[in-house]
């Protein structure tokens, strides 16, 4: 009876400890990092996306491939460093790569009721920003931020770095953004 008594107790030990670490994975993996590593291109450079709303994505997808969309953008230079990012590319310069990334995939244009709102901004990373104490956080050029939106409400929104300090690489991190938005399913 001891025996019993001593390997029940032994067993739920082991089963609340199996709980416990099952709800700590369940709670960090949901936090975690934020990383999004779901497309092979947003592992090139480091890319956070959120889906608000996966009922309408497929609407989204086909207002922007049918041509029915709405492009908002802006740029933010920075504030504590001399601004050279946008020496070498300009707001127009991301609209129209946005455009062409766009049409890359777009089907016939078809006129629709509605538009899927397109905003976005281009950030350059402020290395001289006191708040920035890590190297890591004075490697990359600047970051992209995408938010396909519906009503005004947000569908999906997307963060990617780029690491050029020209913007060379900002039509591959855009192109990123549009084959992520493209690839999400319901």
């Amino acid at each position: 009876m001891k025996y019993i008594k001593i390997l029940l107790w032994f067993f739920l030990v082991v089963f609340v400890l199996l709980v416990v670490v099952d709800i700590y994975k369940k709670i960090t993996t949901e936090k975690g990092s934020g990383v999004s590593k779901r497309v092979e291109c947003q592992t090139k450079s480091t890319t956070f996306e959120k889906i608000h709303n996966t009922n309408q994505i497929k609407i989204a997808q086909e207002l922007m491939t049918s041509g029915n969309y709405i492009l908002q953008s802006e740029i933010q230079k920075s504030v504590y460093a001399a601004s050279k990012l946008f020496e070498y590319i300009s707001k127009e310069d991301i609209d129209n790569i946005t455009k062409t990334q766009i049409e890359r995939i777009s089907k016939i244009k078809i006129e629709k009721k509605d538009n899927l709102l397109i905003s976005y901004y281009t950030r350059e990373n402020d290395i001289k920003d006191p708040g920035k104490k890590s190297k890591k956080s004075k490697q990359y050029a600047g970051y992209l931020v995408y938010e396909f939106k519906l009503s005004d409400k947000t569908v999906y929104k997307i963060q990617t770095d780029f690491d050029d300090f020209q913007g060379k690489d900002i039509e591959n991190r855009i192109s990123c953004v549009i084959t992520s938005f493209m690839s999400i399913t319901e």
